[in-house]
């Protein structure tokens, strides 16, 4: 074999062998489960950002989030980074200082300092309602904590509102039994809480007791609560009551109320209104 026809050959199996490195070198896409899925922690107009450039002391800076969405990079100018993550925003800004040609190879971090955007609020039935800073990792139950907790008359399932990758409102709800217990709800106990999100503590359901009781009045209606329960709520029967003689006024979907005579093991239901008759000598 002439030299002339060795080179040729050895020149294409050294291509085919840089293919598959070369589709080693091509940069790895996110997984199809992560593509539009907004940061936990998103940059937003308001927050004070720090900016370190390794190698370049002279353009770390602090700086806000424009209303625009935009910061103010030296060199580069205005740079998109509304709704990304500090490291999103980092490789944004590293793009922009590449696609100028302001530096070669440039390495940029993102700290926040203080996030205005990152807000969650929380209404309805906690002592302290409010708008509360996040992190990453603040939990359901932290935010509730930030708010002073529940009131007595607060539900046991919560509501909370929040946008999805497309803008769309969607409603989670959030049994705070089962938040509490882990063991029972162990994807309830990881729920963390992002910027935007809107959380709100309704009222819980409540019945009526009246008549010959100790302490009639208004109470919480727990799960599965019966009369007898209901009953020691109310202090109890006074000596002129009859636990034989107790009826509830409970609402129809028709909105009629009808009379019912009642036991003490019968289950009561929301705006139930019960009532301890006098005894019959």
């Amino acid at each position: 074999m002439r030299p002339s026809q060795k080179y040729p050959k050895l020149a294409i199996l050294l291509l085919l062998g840089l293919v598959p490195l070369l589709g080693y070198a091509q940069p790895a896409h996110p997984p199809a489960s992560l593509a539009g899925r907004r940061p936990i922690l998103a940059l937003g107009p308001g927050d004070e950002v720090a900016m370190h450039v390794f190698g370049q002391p002279t353009m770390d800076t602090t700086m806000y989030v424009a209303d625009d969405g935009t910061v103010h990079v030296p060199l580069a100018g205005p740079v998109r980074v509304a709704g990304l993550s500090p490291s999103e925003a980092a490789h944004a800004v590293e793009t922009a200082l590449n696609k100028g040609q302001f530096l070669v190879s440039p390495h940029v971090t993102f700290t926040i300092v203080k996030s205005r955007s990152e807000g969650v609020s929380i209404l309805g039935q906690v002592r302290d309602p409010g708008i509360f800073e996040v992190q990453s990792n603040t939990t359901l139950l932290d935010l509730l904590a930030q708010a002073g907790g529940e009131t007595e008359q607060g539900a046991d399932t919560i509501f909370i509102l929040r946008a999805d990758p497309s803008g769309a409102i969607r409603r989670l709800t959030v049994n705070l039994k089962d938040l509490a217990q882990a063991g029972t709800a162990p994807e309830a106990a990881e729920i963390t809480m992002r910027g935007g999100d809107q959380v709100y503590v309704p009222r819980a359901p409540e019945i009526y007791v009246t008549g010959e009781v100790r302490t009639p009045g208004r109470f919480r209606l727990d799960a599965g609560m019966t009369v007898l329960q209901a009953l020691a709520r109310a202090g109890g029967v006074t000596n002129m009551g009859s636990t034989r003689r107790i009826v509830i006024k409970r609402q129809e979907p028709d909105g009629q109320y009808r009379e019912i005579s009642a036991s003490l093991t019968d289950r009561l239901k929301a705006h139930d209104i019960m009532t301890v008759r006098e005894r019959i000598f």
